[in-house]
């Protein structure tokens, strides 16, 4: 909307020319480039991490330790740092010595860098409409790419993992069933050999009973 509004409507397009952030530009428009361009952005972004974390790690945080397949951000970046094995974005997050806030604080560091760079970019093409165009497709394009690549493969690849854990535990609970059945009849073997008169007097079993359910 800020893209459309800075280079299509005439108004803003008047009103524009107030707001720069080229060293050629008066200082009044220089000074509304840092205020809107860096300082709104960052104070926006500001609050919107306070809201994350009061809501996250605060008021929904019993609710997620309960529930492990609940994916945040915050889970997201963790799960990658622990894998990294021992690059720098492990060190960052999980390094040793590390207290158990440190996370937290890095998660919120590390968006808060992610940010100011993204911004950057934004104020470095305020005045090209061509590069800013550039770059807000390439920012669609990637979210679309991700989006597309999470449907279509990492949702596929958990739900074959689930499948596959389903029918292993399907499988050993059969085992043990299977395993449980022949430690019966070789104990009804053992007392029928020890007394003659019981195995005659106990009734036949039906044959289904040393079946496995599949």
């Amino acid at each position: 909307v800020v893209h459309v509004a800075r280079f299509h409507m005439p108004v803003a397009r008047a009103d524009a020319e107030v707001i720069s952030v080229a060293a050629s530009a008066p200082a009044e428009a220089r000074a509304m480039g840092m205020r809107w361009l860096l300082a709104g952005p960052l104070i926006f972004y500001l609050v919107w991490q306070l809201s994350n974390f009061v809501l996250l790690q605060c008021a929904c945080r019993r609710h997620l330790e309960a529930n492990k397949q609940i994916e945040t951000s915050y889970r997201t970046l963790v799960r990658r740092a622990a894998k990294g094995g021992g690059n720098c974005l492990h060190r960052f997050v999980v390094g040793p010595g590390h207290p158990p806030w440190w996370r937290v604080f890095a998660f919120g560091l590390l968006q808060g860098l992610y940010s100011v760079a993204t911004g950057a970019v934004g104020v470095a093409l305020w005045h090209s409409e061509v590069a800013s165009n550039a770059f807000l497709a390439a920012v669609v394009g990637a979210a679309v790419f991700n989006a597309s690549r999470f449907q279509f493969v990492t949702v596929p690849r958990r739900f074959k993992r689930a499948l596959q854990r389903l029918a292993e535990d399907s499988d050993r609970a059969s085992e043990a069933a299977d395993a449980a059945v022949r430690a019966a009849d070789v104990g009804d073997a053992e007392a029928d050999s020890a007394s003659p008169e019981r195995a005659s007097a106990r009734p036949i079993k039906p044959m289904l009973a040393n079946a496995t359910i599949r």
